[in-house]
């Protein structure tokens, strides 16, 4: 369909745009499942690093275990096995981000932020041109 939304959409400089906002959702979104789950089991690093992961990553991981529960998991489709590019990069975010929640990462929680997040959103607009 070549409707005016396909069009704005498709216009490379916008999708550049969305594609870097989306990021720094994934970015928020790590974060916050990383403080939610700090509030609720202190010190538990594998917890805070499993909610900021499946919080950033989303439907990437969440899928397996929604095809275990409704009886329909296949072994070849487990993102744990192969993940995407999304879901690794979003597992070394939320170990970062629990290390310095923890305090064993020196740097500042807003700098942090900012380093990832701009890895993330060079690295995504860097795959979208090539």
């Amino acid at each position: 369909p070549q409707d005016i939304f396909y069009q704005c959409f498709a216009f490379l400089p916008l999708r550049l745009a969305v594609a870097g906002m989306k990021e720094v959702t994934r970015t928020w979104k790590i974060t916050a499942g990383i403080a939610h789950a700090d509030r609720h089991f202190k010190d538990a690093w594998l917890v805070m690093v499993a909610v900021g992961w499946a919080r950033g990553a989303g439907g990437g991981l969440i899928s397996n275990f929604e095809q275990l529960v409704r009886g329909v998991w296949k072994p070849e489709t487990n993102e744990l096995l192969k993940m995407s590019y999304p879901v690794k990069v979003t597992l070394i975010g939320a170990v970062l981000f629990t290390l310095q929640h923890s305090q064993y990462l020196p740097i500042a929680r807003h700098n942090l932020m900012f380093l990832y997040t701009i890895f993330l959103v060079v690295s995504k607009v860097r795959m979208m041109l090539t």
